[in-house]
């Protein structure tokens, strides 16, 4: 029972999105860790059955079943390491999946990009320049999806695949990066690169962290194939 979590409608690789002010990005990295992943399910199920179930360490809660990461996702690739591919869920009737996000505040405690849960990456041209660009989004969230269509009943004859498509048009939205920095509200760095994260931003720019990080969050859409 593998999941993935990908781009709609997107090749496997690079994607141009743009901000309202229509200055456009090209993401060539997008990577979304998950400490944990949790399948909803409907079914009621003795918790103390799930120890050495499978190779993933599965665990249960009055929610549903949850596998132990982290999980890094490749949005761009809709890949995950380490693979999902061997997760052997109990049979049962499941109705969505939790990503369950860490915590990290880059103000109070500086480390590595790659250690964010959200990371974009890539160039953008701005006053006739290439510029580079990273996206450091930090969230201590679970966020649950759930498909359009009924819960689906899970068995070893009838597995399934946990498909979260994240509509890359939508991650901009409500967000205006030339306006700020036409007027001096977000600055590159000494590298001439653009650095979002949470300190990034004065005045009216001061959310464009948080604004980021909801709308990739809330453009995910699940879909639960069999």
């Amino acid at each position: 029972t593998p999941a993935l979590v990908t781009p709609v409608g997107a090749p496997s690789g690079p994607i141009n999105i743009s901000d309202d002010s229509d200055l456009n990005f090209t993401i060539d990295s997008a990577k979304l860790i998950a400490k944990q992943l949790r399948f909803i399910t409907n079914t009621v199920f003795n918790c103390n059955e799930f120890a050495g179930v499978s190779s993933k360490n599965l665990k249960c809660d009055s929610n549903g079943i949850i596998v132990d990461g982290p999980f890094v996702f490749d949005v761009l690739h809709g890949t995950c390491e380490p693979s999902l591919d061997s997760i052997q869920l109990p049979e049962g009737t499941y109705s969505g999946i939790s990503l369950i996000i860490n915590e990290t505040d880059p103000a109070n405690s500086p480390h590595p990009a790659g250690t964010y849960p959200i990371v974009l990456s890539g160039t953008f041209r701005y006053m006739d320049t290439t510029h580079y660009f990273s996206m450091r989004l930090s969230t201590n969230a679970t966020r649950s999806y759930h498909p359009e269509d009924s819960i689906v009943h899970l068995s070893h004859k009838h597995p399934a695949l946990f498909l979260l498509k994240l509509q890359t048009r939508r991650w901009l939205e409500a967000v205006s990066l030339q306006i700020c920095l036409d007027n001096g509200n977000i600055q590159f760095d000494q590298a001439g690169q653009l650095i979002v994260d949470l300190s990034t931003g004065v005045g009216p720019c001061r959310g464009v962290e948080a604004q980021i990080r909801e709308n990739i969050l809330s453009s995910g859409r699940l879909e639960i194939l069999q």
